[in-house]
């Protein structure tokens, strides 16, 4: 409710405390990590999108903003690794393909 008010750092720091009393919770973390990117707090966004997926492997939204965060800060070589990862969740999917084929244009491994 707080970030959709706009008080983004009220909704951080609610987020924060719940991940304190629930460490696993990917969704937590996986909301905690996209108000701390956009804050500007990338390094600590990616650091908790990292934690997320360490502590649940099949949290597939939280993979999922792990790859485009890293494509968009330029992170390629890290985007190809975690594309690879997340398409070995799911062998066969589309969006995680075609994900994977963008960190590899990026990262300039594919041809057009």
């Amino acid at each position: 409710a707080y970030a959709a008010a706009g008080q983004g750092e009220k909704a951080t720091q609610v987020l924060a405390r719940m991940k304190g009393a629930s460490p696993a919770g990917s969704s937590v973390r996986t909301k905690l990590a996209m108000l701390n990117i956009g804050a500007g707090r990338v390094e600590q966004g990616l650091s908790e999108l990292e934690a997320s997926i360490a502590a649940d492997p099949g949290d597939a939204q939280g993979a999922l903003a792990l790859v485009v965060t890293q494509l968009n800060t330029g992170r390629t070589a890290d985007a190809v690794a975690s594309a690879r990862a997340l398409l070995a969740t799911a062998p066969g999917n589309a969006v995680y393909e075609n994900l994977l084929g963008v960190a590899l244009y990026q990262a300039g491994e594919l041809d057009a």
